[in-house]
C-alpha cells in the first residue's frame, strides 16, 4: 500500500504516539510505503525544532534523516490551490 502521511502524522507519531506512531511503525516495517516531499520534510523540522518540543537540533536532524532513509521521497509536479479560509463565513 502506498500512502502520503502530512506532517501533523508525522510529528503526532514521534510526539505522542498512538495511531500516528502505528503509522510510522508500518511504514518502518515495509508493509506500507510512505512518500514525502522535501516541503513536508521541511515543516516537520520547524514543528519539531520550536521551544515547546524540547527538542534538540540533533535529536531534530536525525528524525529528519531518518524520515529521509525510511520514506520514498517525491518531488510533486502539480501544485494544488488550497483554500485557506471558507469564503462564505467571511
Amino acid at each position: 500500500m502506498k500512502i502520503v502521511c502530512d506532517s501533523n502524522i508525522l510529528i503526532s507519531g514521534i510526539l505522542f504516539g498512538g495511531k500516528p506512531r502505528e503509522i510510522l511503525h508500518l511504514c518502518s516495517s515495509g508493509s506500507v510505503v510512505n512518500s514525502i516531499s522535501t516541503d513536508i520534510l521541511k515543516e516537520v523540522e520547524e514543528v519539531l525544532l520550536r521551544p515547546k518540543f524540547d527538542l534538540n537540533e540533533k535529536r531534530v536532524y536525525e528524525i529528519i534523516r531518518l524520515f529521509r532513509d525510511t520514506f520514498k521521497l517525491v518531488n510533486p509536479e502539480k501544485r494544488l490551490s488550497v483554500v485557506t479560509a471558507d469564503p462564505l463565513s467571511i
